[in-house]
């Protein structure tokens, strides 16, 4: 167990932590209503503010930590709550509210956490590390602390989260296990980024499935699945025929492209605010790859393209 969560379950301590974790979780959500809303715990440690979160009504709730011993422990401790090992660099999905308790200061690039976070929720409650008075008045950025982190002044602080967005509210001094000093903030309204499709094309054996790989917190497509899904609509001649072939190319290109684009079309509907990315040998024609990015445009994604020349090496 790690001793920093107080554990409480149904009036029995399980851990006592150094942190009573129900009074923090009580400081954090003051005047905010939890019922029915969707939430996520980000550095959920052994999930006790998820517990909370249910208690207070919450609806769906999600905790993640990049530490897997923790998120095994947490299903262990409320085997009903959904857990799972993530980073706040890659969070996915739609929530009302996020919690981030005791973690930002851990984070090495705080623009790429915001940057995730704002794409998830319009609303964050967390509690901040940040740098004491006496560095505040001769600083604006960051310092290096004792353990190796580094620590935003206020200003530094408000000025990054304000980059994402709307509103960034200093509720007041926070609870730490140490002589830290840390602030509530709750920040809101985030300003609406459009989501994001990689596109990954290339001819055979540069590393397009290797590179998509790496991808892990997008939704994905690989095109071979168009193509098989055309062969068995239309199946006689066609089955022999290879969509890279002049054959295919010549003689199926306008009938392919069409059922190509509306495939991708129905796929991208489902995948609406989400951020993705499509891989294929297909999209190496400028003519097919152009009719994807006007509808990938059009339904709201901003678009990056990457052509492999060579062998891709993760």
């Amino acid at each position: 167990m790690n001793p920093y969560q107080k554990i409480v379950i149904d009036g029995e301590e399980i851990q006592p932590g150094r942190l009573d974790t129900k009074k923090k979780f009580e400081e954090l959500t003051q005047g905010v209503d939890l019922k029915g809303k969707r939430v996520l715990d980000v550095g959920c440690n052994l999930g006790m503010m998820c517990y909370l979160a249910k208690e207070a009504g919450a609806g769906r709730i999600v905790g993640v930590d990049i530490n897997p011993e923790y998120i095994d422990q947490a299903r262990k401790l409320w085997p009903k709550l959904e857990f799972n090992v993530n980073s706040v660099y890659k969070l996915n999905g739609k929530y009302d509210i996020v919690i981030a308790s005791a973690m930002m200061h851990y984070v090495a690039d705080l623009p790429r956490a915001f940057d995730s976070l704002f794409r998830v929720t319009d609303m964050v409650l967390g509690d901040f590390n940040v740098a004491d008075e006496l560095y505040q008045q001769e600083h604006k950025a960051f310092f290096l602390d004792y353990r190796d982190l580094w620590i935003p002044t206020k200003k530094a602080l408000v000025d990054i989260a304000l980059k994402y967005f709307n509103t960034v509210i200093e509720v007041g001094p926070a609870m730490a296990p140490d002589d830290s000093t840390r602030v509530y903030y709750r920040l809101e309204g985030s300003k609406a980024g459009r989501p994001k499709a990689e596109l990954i094309y290339g001819t055979s054996g540069t590393g397009k499935t290797s590179l998509m790989s790496t991808f892990l917190d997008r939704k994905q497509l690989q095109t071979d699945a168009i193509y098989v899904s055309w062969r068995v609509t239309h199946g006689g001649e066609i089955m022999d025929v290879s969509w890279n072939s002049e054959a295919m190319r010549g003689k199926f290109a306008d009938d392919y492209e069409n059922f190509y684009i509306e495939y991708l079309t129905r796929w991208l509907n489902s995948s609406l605010g989400q951020d993705v990315v499509i891989e294929g040998f297909d999209l190496f024609y400028d003519q097919l790859r152009g009719k994807l990015v006007m509808v990938l445009e059009a339904l709201g994604w901003e678009v990056d393209q990457r052509e492999l020349k060579g062998k891709y090496w993760l």
